[in-house]
């Protein structure tokens, strides 16, 4: 049983606070929630409820059309087999009727994406840093990526690895709970990599023996990061995606709340560190290292080229002062073999997406017996967005 307690998880962490030094434990931690007040510990078990869909509360219910298509047919089957297992697991862990479904929507349309990115390619292992609620986590280890996960949130962290053990029945190898490095860890479970990673110990990634990964997943998040918590995300990148053959990358949808690191910095890095851009899009982003580029027959967007298309940009936000989650220009690198699969990817997605926001907010209604499915921070926002004076 590898099911974390809070206690398990803050008396871990305080060891390994102990002889870690002082810009490690200033770089590794939430820095956006931190700087926001957002709650991201808690003092017991109970409170996990909480983080069952958090974040994007108010993304489908008030920006979108009931009519409005979301989802193939295979996605929603998707969508309902995840969807029941967490009311089974809201009921059984916290004896609460609710369901995650604006979370796993978002997961859902980014998992499309990666599995079109790796059309015909050998499964890649994956890294998510920030998994939030854990959803897209489901999708990729259900789909049989091998997978690992980091999160610097105790709270988020703490719902991963209950959801996670409560679907897979306790088969994650979570590293808080193991002495081992993180390569002998993988090595030995390279038929099922399902490998959660505290902070503490990505942090020392660094100083030992790296696994390999192929492809890092960053949803929101880029924007949120400590500043040199980001630098050492892509420089640790760059000595585990130096293996041959697979696919390698960032993929992310979204920069996330940019008030630790603009935009434009953000580039600025990722081509520091050898990376370059094929897709610059608001549904997904991908960099690339350029030393793999021209195995897999991708051209690359050259950093001039973005830094033009988004000097207009920048200065609609005065100093590039950039806050938002998008910018809308889209660029994807001419011809390149990314840039098919996924121009491929939207033409199939649009001629088989039939599912609208309207039949997935009906099937949810069904499933907990009421209409009323829209968690309390959604009324919360609602309440004091609206007008008192009309």
């Amino acid at each position: 049983m590898s099911e974390l307690s809070v206690k398990q998880y803050n008396d871990k962490e305080a060891n390994a606070r102990t002889d870690l030094c002082i810009r490690v434990i200033e770089a590794f931690q939430p820095a956006l929630f931190e700087k926001l007040g957002y709650p991201h510990r808690i003092q017991n078990e109970a409170e996990l409820f909480k983080y069952l869909d958090v974040m994007h509360e108010a993304e489908y219910f008030s920006s979108r059309p009931k009519d409005q298509p979301l989802l193939t047919e295979n996605e929603f089957a998707s969508f309902k087999t995840i969807a029941s297992l967490t009311h089974q697991f809201s009921k059984e862990k916290f004896n609460k009727n609710a369901v995650a479904w604006t979370s796993l929507i978002g997961s859902l349309e980014v998992f499309r994406m990666i599995e079109y990115i790796c059309l015909s390619e050998a499964a890649p292992t994956i890294l998510e840093v920030g998994p939030g609620c854990g959803y897209l986590g489901v999708l990729l280890m259900s789909a049989g990526y091998p997978y690992a996960a980091t999160d610097v949130s105790q709270a988020m962290y703490l719902y991963q690895n209950h959801l996670w053990n409560y679907i897979f029945k306790s088969d994650i190898q979570e590293t808080v709970l193991m002495n081992n490095d993180l390569k002998s860890i993988q090595e030995s479970h390279k038929g099922n990599l399902r490998m959660h990673i505290p902070w503490w110990k990505f942090s020392n990634m660094w100083l030992e023996p790296k696994p390999e990964i192929d492809v890092v997943v960053c949803n929101r998040v880029l924007g949120e990061m400590h500043e040199n918590s980001l630098d050492y995300l892509m420089k640790v990148a760059t000595s585990f995606m130096s293996g041959e053959g697979k696919l390698k990358g960032f993929i992310f949808k979204g920069w996330g709340y940019s008030l630790m690191n603009r935009v434009d910095l953000i580039i600025e890095k990722f081509y520091k560190h050898g990376f370059v851009a094929v897709v610059l899009d608001p549904e997904i982003c991908m960099f690339v290292p350029l030393s793999t580029a021209n195995t897999h027959g991708i051209h690359h967007l050259a950093y001039e080229v973005i830094e033009k298309s988004y000097q207009s940009v920048y200065e609609q936000f005065g100093k590039g002062e950039q806050t938002r989650s998008h910018y809308p220009t889209t660029k994807v690198s001419p011809d390149s073999l990314i840039g098919k699969r996924l121009l491929y990817c939207k033409e199939n997605t649009r001629d088989n997406m039939k599912v609208t926001l309207g039949d997935i907010i009906r099937y949810c209604e069904d499933l907990l017996g009421t209409i009323d499915i829209s968690p309390m921070d959604a009324k919360f926002l609602e309440y004091i967005s609206t007008p008192s004076i009309s």
